[in-house]
Parts: C-alpha cells; sequence; structure tokens
C-alpha cells in the first residue's frame, strides 16, 4: 500500500525507508528480547536444576550417613551382646569356683576343727 503511494507524493520513498527501518529495528529488538528471555528461562531452569541435583545429593549423602549410623550401632550393639555373654559366663565361672574352693577349705578346716574341740574336751 505505501509503495503505490511513493510514486505520487515526492520524499515518500523516504518515508517508507525509515519505516522499515524502524519494523526492521522492532523485530530485531523483539526478537533480542525473545533470545534474552529464552536464555533467562534457561539460566533459570538450569539453575532449579542444580538446585534439585543439589538436593537430591544432599539427601543421598543425609541418607547414606543415617544408614551408615545405624550399621555402626547393631555392630556396636553386637558387640555389647558379646560382651555381656563373656561377662556372664565369667561370672558363672568365678561361682563355680569360689564354690568349689569353699568346699574344699570347709572339709579340712572341719576335720581340724573337730580335733581342736576333742583335744580341748581331753579325749
Amino acid at each position: 500500500m505505501i509503495a503505490g503511494f511513493t510514486s505520487i507524493l515526492p520524499g515518500m520513498d523516504q518515508i517508507h525507508h525509515a519505516i522499515g527501518q524502524i519494523v526492521r529495528m522492532k523485530n530485531s529488538t523483539l526478537l533480542e528480547f525473545r533470545t534474552e528471555n529464552a536464555f533467562q528461562s534457561k539460566v533459570a531452569h538450569t539453575s532449579i536444576s542444580l538446585l534439585s541435583l543439589s538436593v537430591i545429593l544432599f539427601l543421598c549423602f543425609l541418607f547414606w550417613r543415617i544408614r551408615h549410623a545405624m550399621q555402626q550401632s547393631r555392630h556396636e550393639e553386637t558387640q555389647i551382646k558379646i560382651a555381656t555373654l563373656k561377662l556372664e559366663e565369667a561370672s558363672r565361672n568365678k561361682s563355680e569356683f569360689l564354690a568349689y574352693l569353699s568346699h574344699e577349705l570347709r572339709t579340712p578346716i572341719n576335720a581340724i576343727l573337730g580335733f581342736l574341740i576333742y583335744s580341748e574336751m581331753g579325749v
């Protein structure tokens, strides 16, 4: 439509050319704006992805630490049970030893006491 007016009005070529430049600048600016928004969108998406990855890695580390602590706790619990069994066995052995020793000591001591009592009585 503007091309038809260029032959009628003098200077219309320059106006048409100026309008074309404005439209191209507008399209170029719009393209730059879209490109910039797309870049910002990619940066935001990448940031969110990195944040998500960081959270996932942190949760994995946390899970690993909890699992490791639980395994260590189970190991320590097993060691405590083993130590308790050994102490109970040692206590039983001590009790058996003292009972045996007491019996072995009482028998001769009773005989000695009996001889003392008879000797004091004059028998």
